[in-house]
């Protein structure tokens, strides 16, 4: 119970007054400079800050953990506050508003992009993130102004960056191009203040295909897919994109298509029916009297898209891919396949006599391409694997209790029980390595063939 003083008439007129006062200046007043609100931080919290900083940015392991080592000897820091730290982190460079082509570094590999930079673009701010894949005969510079010129008002809030050459992005790419979608995305968080919670993939055409045979096979890493005149463009079997499309469960689509196009309409309807059966968030829109040019999404549809942010860790996981690079869902990370990948081009498809081609070819590819699946129940995680021999586990306080016992089960037997131990070092690493401050880790477990579930 709260008490008040009570006080003659003209008292408390004036307290009333002083208080009013109080309150309008507090809601009038400007919010303080960055700098000056640098200034106002405590001591120990600006040395936290200024000490993830130099951790994200070193430029070899080995200052990345004399940093490390430096920042758990912080008296009073553990994860939450490292946690902290590391979203209110600013250590990007100012770039200059407009459309301009740009190189986006990754670990020493080069990627050209079209980048438009919205209007007193402000490094301190994140900023929503679209990535755009053009048609064939399109340029990266003319696809940028499309997009911007589709998203309206909100081109003053959005980062576009168009990416001419996307061929690491397709089914049937080789393994050693298989990890230009995770490269180019961290590439370009490094290069500008992206707002990991709010990334978004847009194609036209043949871009539109690439947008969802990329969003199926790196799902974790986007908020939302819009494929213009596109469809599931699998190359092998077009049975492969039933399989695929499982992967979209958590991830809003927009689908938009004329239903003159004869490429992409029958295998539109095909995934129409899929997306209808298994529940999945797949909009689709089909445009009357339409072929592949002059397809445009709805206003309203487009923007209910960009409005979304990426929703909370999912505690079931369930993903089909076919490389190493592409085997991130999410908690859940493959480190190494069982035996070599499948690279066929083509598939061969013989099916039983009470066997639709259909069911056929999905059994095929299901023993073909690796899985990983997951499921949090309480306090036991259930993880299934196909092709997988070695993995590892992250969790954080989101997706499970970590001050109470657990237990972690691979493919039916118990690898794990016990309490798991909050790592700083494990926080910082895979923040660095995703370059996502908002969904962050602070436990890893190794799991082989065999033994017990290692943590690091």
């Amino acid at each position: 119970m709260t008490l008040i003083p009570v006080l003659p008439h003209r008292g408390l007129v004036a307290v009333a007054a002083a208080l009013l006062m109080a309150a309008w200046a507090g809601f009038a007043a400007d919010p303080p400079p960055a700098s000056q609100a640098a200034e106002t931080q405590p001591a120990g919290q600006k040395e936290l800050d200024k000490l993830v900083g130099d951790y994200l940015k070193a430029e070899n392991r080995g200052d990345r953990a004399r940093t490390a080592r430096k920042i758990s000897r912080l008296e009073g820091v553990g994860v939450d506050e490292v946690a902290d730290a590391l979203r209110r982190v600013n250590i990007w460079k100012s770039a200059k508003s407009g459309l301009a082509k740009q190189s986006i570094d990754f670990e020493g590999r080069q990627y050209t992009a079209w980048v438009n930079v919205p209007p007193k673009y402000d490094s301190a701010k994140a900023y929503p993130l679209i990535v755009g894949l053009p048609n064939e005969g399109t340029s990266g510079e003319q696809f940028a102004e499309v997009v911007v010129s589709m998203i309206g008002d909100r081109a003053s809030r959005f980062l576009v960056a168009v990416f001419e050459d996307y061929e690491g992005v397709w089914f049937g790419s080789p393994e050693s191009a298989a990890s230009w979608p995770r490269d180019v995305l961290v590439g370009l968080k490094h290069a500008y203040h992206v707002d990991s919670d709010r990334v978004f993939l847009l194609g036209y055409g043949r871009g539109g295909d690439a947008a969802l045979v990329t969003a199926a096979l790196y799902a974790d890493q986007f908020t939302g897919v819009v494929s213009l005149a596109g469809t599931m463009a699998v190359r092998i079997a077009d049975e492969a994109a039933i399989v695929l499309l499982g992967n979209l469960r958590d991830l809003p689509v927009l689908l938009v298509y004329g239903a003159e196009d004869l490429r992409v309409a029958p295998a539109n309807q095909c995934i129409k029916s899929i997306a209808a059966e298994h529940d999945l968030p797949i909009h689709i829109i089909e445009i009357a009297d339409a072929g592949e040019s002059g397809v445009s999404p709805p206003a309203a549809a487009l923007h209910d898209l960009l409005d979304k942010r990426r929703p909370p860790v999912p505690r079931r996981v369930d993903h089909w891919f076919r490389y190493l690079p592409q085997a991130d869902s999410t908690w859940l990370r493959p480190t190494l396949l069982q035996g070599e990948p499948w690279s066929a081009e083509y598939l061969t498809v013989r099916p039983g006599p009470d066997e639709s081609p259909r069911e056929a070819t999905r059994a095929v590819l299901e023993q073909a391409l690796p899985h990983i699946g997951g499921h949090v129940e309480d306090q036991t995680v259930r993880v299934e694997t196909r092709r997988i021999d070695k993995l590892a586990v992250l969790l954080n306080d989101d997706l499970i209790d970590l001050d109470r016992d657990l237990v972690i089960d691979l493919d039916g037997t118990k690898r794990f029980e016990g309490r798991a131990r909050r790592s700083i070092d494990t926080m910082l690493e895979t923040a660095a390595a995703d370059w996502d401050f908002q969904r962050l880790w602070s436990v890893r477990f190794e799991l082989g063939e065999k033994g017990r579930a290692v943590q690091d």
